[in-house]
């Protein structure tokens, strides 16, 4: 059985969208756990009206919680009754097959602790302009060398995402649990693949929304909490983070993603390299 875990707060549009996609799954055998930080009761009422219809009988189970979304994820990681996790940001929505892909290869393959599949941003209903292919093949990868490659891009946005991660919940337990750390997608697939191998299964099946307001991916590097977890690790494995951490600060696009979120660098990138910013060489 698969538990699916969705933290939100205040995403009355959109978490109906990813709560809907859970439901539209062709693979059946599962529970949703939703942690809610809102404010109101009406992602509750939503939840109710679900648990009451005759016809679906869906297992939900619904949890208010203030706390930060990797702690609620974390949370519910521990009450989490399904062999496999299936984590989705309130902003994403999966396609129909998601599930049952997974469940394919973790049948096939159960020496695997974590798989994710491609994943897509798209931004105002549209594909966004900004994708990037993944540094891994399709197919198992085995530890220790996946775990170089998964710290070396840890700083890529593209590599992977919460929301296109499963894990196996004796996996998580067995290296520590769900991260507490708000670097928890990176962590967490770090964490597993000096242990256990991963599988990247090459098939579109989740899309990330970065047009959502207020969402923590948009906004986690403005924040001190989350420069001092980058650190702490780099210090840990410089040998591996290095690397991944000036590609992360010297190409285009994460200079450009900088110069939004990050105001008082603006001035320092463009008087040491107008020319990228304005996109040429």
């Amino acid at each position: 059985m698969f538990s699916i875990i969705i933290p939100t707060k205040d995403r009355q549009a959109l978490e109906k969208r990813a709560i809907e996609s859970v439901l539209a799954q062709t693979y059946k055998d599962w529970e949703l756990l939703i942690s809610d930080a809102s404010g109101d009761d009406h992602l509750l009422d939503y939840v109710r009206t679900l648990k009451e219809d005759p016809i679906g009988r869906y297992d939900i189970k619904y949890y208010h919680s203030r706390e930060l979304p990797h702690v609620r994820r974390r949370q519910l990681t521990e009450v989490a009754q399904g062999e496999i996790l299936a984590y989705l940001d309130s902003d994403d929505y999966w396609l129909p097959q998601k599930l049952k892909e997974h469940h394919q290869v973790h049948q096939e393959h159960p020496e695997v602790g974590l798989t994710w599949d491609h994943f897509k941003n798209i931004d105002h209903g549209q594909l966004a302009k900004n994708q990037a292919p993944q540094p891994l093949i399709s197919g198992i990868h085995q530890p220790p060398r996946i775990f170089t490659v998964m710290t070396q891009n840890l700083w890529n946005p593209f590599f992977l995402h919460m929301s296109s991660l499963v894990a196996k919940k004796s996996a998580v337990m067995a290296t520590g649990g769900f991260p507490n750390t708000p670097f928890c997608d990176g962590y967490l697939a770090g964490q597993i693949g000096r242990q256990y191998p991963v599988y990247y299964l090459d098939k579109l099946l989740t899309y990330v929304d970065i047009s959502a307001q207020k969402r923590l991916s948009n906004q986690r590097w403005p924040r001190p909490e989350y420069w001092w977890v980058g650190l702490r690790v780099t210090f840990r494995y410089p040998k591996v983070l290095l690397p991944g951490l000036y590609r992360y600060f010297f190409t285009h696009g994460r200079k450009a993603y900088l110069t939004k979120h990050l105001p008082f660098i603006k001035r320092e990138i463009r008087s040491s390299n107008s020319e990228t910013l304005n996109g040429t060489n």
